[in-house]
């Protein structure tokens, strides 16, 4: 991204073409849309189609950013200025899903995505709806399909999307480990989820920390979750929710001894700090779900009079 704000401060374009400079705002904005930082994506989508209006695939691309920002309606106004120029049906397809998907509409959003799927020739688009598709399917509750359409395209996803699709499977399974009741069946899932997140490489996001301490909770393995949440400390000391996942985990722990064995003097310490972090950096009056199920814990302590 730097390297793209580098070039448009210094490059002279001859004659001061626009469409070359457009392209150029093009490339810039697909690298923030790929770190999913949309708001940076649509502002330099916005520069290039403000230089020039006849590229179809920039009014594409600048509708499916605008949908993943939540603006649907302006999404679907970018969206008829690219069939306007001609946008292909595969094209179409994909932003459709996205607006779709966007609006909470699964079903409509897969059915595009696959068709994306199936009718493109353009390898990056391609990658990009299967990606989509899976994600259409988890949030449908179709998670094996999610996981067959991810494993089945793998051959043709580059490094940076084979590297997103294992997220993705992860997320998955964590998914239905989070959902089954049974306990063999939890840590089957739970240990594939950790073996593509380390397939995946260096993780350091705070969600992909917490749910790799979430699958060795699942795994009974208390001492590599503990670690990765003691860890986090470093990074996140100012976050309540680390100090509420730990609170959390800290009960997992203690449900696992007999009653003459616990002890929740840890879960104490922990909930204080999460709940003066809370305090301090409450903005909007909600707090997180971290810290709403860590309180639901407290309560029950309390009225068990275990605390």
């Amino acid at each position: 991204i730097q390297y793209g704000k580098d070039i448009l401060a210094q490059q002279h374009f001859e004659n001061d073409d626009p469409q070359t400079k457009a392209d150029f705002y093009y490339v810039l904005a697909n690298a923030y849309f790929e770190n999913e930082d949309y708001q940076g994506a649509i502002t330099n989508y916005n520069e290039a189609v403000t230089l020039y209006q006849g590229n179809a695939e920039i009014y594409r691309d600048f509708a499916i950013a605008l949908a993943r920002s939540g603006n649907t309606d302006k999404a679907k106004e970018m969206l008829q200025k690219a069939e306007g120029l001609g946008l292909n049906d595969s094209g179409l397809a994909l932003a459709e899903a996205e607006i779709a998907f966007a609006q909470g509409d699964n079903a409509t959003a897969a059915a595009s995505f696959e068709k994306a799927l199936k009718s493109s020739a353009d390898s990056n688009l391609k990658q990009r709806a299967v990606l989509y598709l899976a994600r259409a399917y988890r949030e449908q509750g179709k998670y094996e399909k999610a996981l067959s359409t991810i494993e089945t395209n793998m051959p043709i996803l580059d490094t940076v999307r084979t590297r997103n699709a294992r997220l993705l499977s992860a997320e998955t399974y964590l998914k239905m480990a989070d959902m089954t009741a049974d306990s063999d069946q939890k840590k089957n899932y739970a240990q594939k989820a950790i073996d593509l997140y380390q397939a995946a490489g260096t993780l350091q996001t705070k969600t992909t920390l917490f749910n790799l301490a979430t699958a060795y909770q699942y795994l009974d393995d208390m001492e590599n979750a503990q670690n990765i949440l003691n860890q986090m400390i470093t990074d996140y000391s100012e976050d309540p929710d680390v100090f509420a996942r730990l609170a959390i985990l800290e009960i997992y722990k203690q449900d696992k001894r007999n009653i003459s064995g616990q002890d929740y003097t840890k879960f104490k310490q922990y909930y204080d700090r999460a709940e003066k972090l809370d305090r301090n950096n409450k903005t909007n009056g909600t707090s997180s779900p971290y810290i709403l199920l860590m309180e639901d814990y407290m309560k029950e302590l309390q009225d068990k009079n275990r605390i």
